[in-house]
């Protein structure tokens, strides 16, 4: 029961962190555009769906988290996705 625990700590801990230094810096810039979509019209359902996801790949987000070539591969990736219109 302890590995659990010590599991869902880590696991939102790097979720809660990949949301701040990965998933907000790109939210900010996409709003300073203007842009309207689902991203920027419901920023709390956008960002719950992102800490719920990297919850559950927290291994792999934590390995994204300290490799800055793979930090900025994933900002532009999820800018892209955001820049897109309705």
């Amino acid at each position: 029961m302890d590995w659990l625990i010590t599991y869902l700590v880590f696991a939102l801990a790097t979720s809660i962190c990949a949301w701040l230094f990965l998933y907000r810096p790109v939210y900010i810039d996409v709003c300073s555009l203007g842009v309207e979509n689902t991203f920027t019209t419901s920023p709390l359902i956008s960002a719950l769906t992102f800490i719920v996801l990297t919850t559950i790949t927290a291994p792999v987000v934590f390995t994204v988290l300290f490799n800055t070539q793979r930090s900025e591969d994933f900002k532009r990736g999820i800018f892209k996705e955001m820049v897109k219109s309705k």
